[in-house]
């Protein structure tokens, strides 16, 4: 009957050439699609790191606080801002005669974010875990003894 297709001796497929289907893809334009790929990821990955906050860098011990002992004994003592708030403290040990104490810089591991913001002091962490003092005026005080420093 007329309207239903093709006679079947005609065929409607198209043939496929054997040149077309095993034709490898060009190794230029694979290299191309490489290249663009790994170039927008070091775009991001250099957008990230400028965004990133840098941990501030870790300073060295402060200048050794100098002191004589009567006797052998342990120290308590306590490292203060010039706001006279209490930053860091513990304990050392001195010996009868002249003693060196050197100490890092660094806030109490016991003070938590909530209390450093309201201290207002940063609250960034070095590469080592620690958070450092900013700038400014220190004062190292035991019992009997006190002695102020810079960190510049």
């Amino acid at each position: 009957p007329p309207g239903r297709g093709p006679p079947p001796s005609q065929s409607t497929r198209q043939k496929s050439t054997p040149e077309s289907s095993n034709i490898p893809p060009n190794p230029l334009m694979i290299l191309q699609q490489h290249h663009a790929k790994i170039s927008m990821l070091d775009q991001q990955i250099q957008q990230l790191l400028m965004n990133q906050e840098n941990p501030p860098p870790i300073p060295q011990s402060n200048p050794p606080t100098n002191m004589e002992g009567e006797s052998d004994k342990n120290l308590e003592y306590s490292i203060v801002d010039e706001k006279g708030n209490t930053l860091n403290s513990g304990s050392t040990i001195i010996n009868n005669g002249f003693n060196t104490i050197s100490f890092l810089p660094i806030i109490n591991v016991e003070m938590n974010e909530k209390k450093l913001k309201k201290l207002d002091f940063s609250t960034n962490k070095a590469s080592d875990g620690n958070i450092y003092f900013g700038k400014g005026k220190y004062t190292f005080k035991t019992s009997g003894f006190q002695e102020s420093f810079l960190v510049k």
